[in-house]
């Protein structure tokens, strides 16, 4: 399980390389994947990495390195021709089908060796991936669909041989990517299927950090999209978290991303990855799989391929200063970005000791810094509903005051999370609002309470709406 997140006139259409379709869908044999053409440009690796575990770089110079590992790595498999078979199911027509298809067909030929099976991706609303599931008898979870769970996340996920990508209420242009990235979770379960890494307690040996299992998948979307000419290799703005801004020394904690499936466990996850296949490259990332279906334990593995434990890479990883990129300018860094504080936060000088409101968020307490800590709900009395002790659903956000951004409205959800379906203040304002798919989680909500404009103790649920 992961998570992420051309149909005709007269039906669906199955695109590349296909096998037998759906008995009782209406399912046309879809034309074969448009030609791969290799990017143009020509990655370099950065001097600061003619050396081992170089400390001090820019994020430039990082992926830079990084993608003249990769792109060599595709040109030497993107022309096999493979036995596999790529499925690929549109619910309906979109301008950006032709590029999910160049990339599920190169993702084939790339990996062929480590696909035993044919492999499938599902690309349209969650009920038609699971009757796509159901007519193919293809290999799912407990509730007939391939995300572990009754509800799906917004963007897609993966599980066995089949990914999902969710295309309602998902930006266009994310689409080939989300794509790319699910069918890579595909092909980390085909390396080692078993036993299946979700399942497994984070304390189990066999598990696999998230930061490693979705870090790895946002980077390696990236990079194909980049050799594919699809998209240049994009990472997350360094603005998002203190931690990826040039001049910030506070250190990057990956061990704090281990067992989380915030966003931030998404793009530390990716920068970690970077930098482990800028400095050895992305056939020995893979082996840490490799060496998993051999039964070795995760920081074994790890161990035996990079020549440096776990623990001694994060000590690594926290002590990197990243240096400004090409011709942007160095910055001092605001001194509650240096307290650890979201970067975007501080943009809206929304925190820090003392701070007022500046009206761009009408709802916020403009609480102290000593405040921010306990429950520091019950000291805002604007909030609409009465909270006590603090209530969390199992969502796996952190919940600390300073690690929860406060979002202007519910489009930007997606920048916390994008399994997030709407925050209810406690399970009684859950039930009572109808809104099941919402978290429960007291901060989450208390922090962007401005956005419950009926006051019904529920933000950003399509279940209980505003108006």
């Amino acid at each position: 399980m992961r998570f992420f997140c051309l149909a005709l006139s007269t039906g669906l259409l199955v695109a590349g390389c296909t096998v037998g379709s759906a008995p009782d869908l209406d399912i046309d044999e879809g034309e074969q994947a448009g030609e791969v053409v290799a990017s143009q440009h020509t990655p370099e690796r950065a001097l600061a990495f003619s050396q081992l575990w170089p400390n001090e770089f820019s994020r430039d110079d990082l992926i830079g390195t990084a993608q003249s590992k990769m792109h060599p790595y595709f040109e030497a498999r993107i022309d096999t021709d493979c036995d596999r078979k790529l499925n690929i199911v549109f619910e309906e027509s979109d301008s950006t089908d032709e590029d999910v298809t160049i990339l599920g067909e190169s993702i084939l030929k790339v990996f062929c060796d480590d696909l035993p099976n044919d492999i499938w991706l599902v690309v349209g609303e969650y009920g038609f991936l699971q009757s796509v599931v159901i007519q193919n008898e293809l290999r799912s979870d407990s509730f007939g669909g391939v995300c572990g769970t009754e509800e799906p996340p917004s963007g897609g996920c993966a599980l066995y041989d089949t990914g999902w990508v969710q295309r309602q209420g998902v930006r266009r242009d994310w689409i080939p990517g989300i794509a790319a990235h699910e069918l890579f979770h595909v092909v980390q379960d085909s390396i080692s299927p078993d036993p299946p890494s979700w399942s497994l307690s984070s304390t189990d040996p066999l598990s696999v950090p998230i930061w490693v299992v979705e870090g790895s998948a946002n980077f390696f979307q990236a990079s194909m999209k980049d050799y594919l000419g699809i998209e240049k290799y994009q990472a997350a703005p360094e603005e998002r978290y203190c931690e990826l801004q040039p001049g910030w020394r506070g250190g990057i904690d990956l061990k704090s991303v281990e067992d989380s499936w915030s966003n931030k466990t998404y793009d530390l996850g990716q920068f970690a990855t970077e930098y482990l296949v800028a400095n050895y490259g992305f056939e020995e990332f893979l082996d840490l799989w490799r060496l998993r279906d051999e039964g070795m334990g995760f920081a074994e593995a790890f161990s035996m391929k990079f020549d440096i434990s776990l623990d001694e890479f994060y000590e690594l990883v926290s002590q990197i200063s990243l240096l400004p990129s090409g011709e942007q300018e160095a910055k001092k860094l605001d001194s509650e970005c240096e307290t650890g504080l979201q970067h975007d936060e501080v943009e809206k000088g929304r925190t820090g000791a003392g701070v007022e409101n500046d009206g761009t968020n009408a709802g916020w307490c403009g609480l102290f810094r000593e405040t921010q800590t306990g429950e520091w709900w019950n000291n805002c009395p604007e909030i609409p509903v009465q909270l006590g002790a603090e209530e969390n659903s199992d969502h796996g956000y952190p919940t600390t005051f300073s690690e929860i951004p406060i979002i202007d409205d519910c489009s930007e959800i997606e920048s916390i999370g994008f399994d997030i379906r709407g925050w209810a203040a406690s399970f009684s304002a859950r039930e009572t609002s109808g809104a099941s798919q919402a978290f429960v989680s007291t901060a989450h909500y208390s922090k962007n309470y401005h956005l419950d404009v009926n006051g019904d103790g529920v933000i950003c649920s399509s279940q209980a709406p505003e108006d």
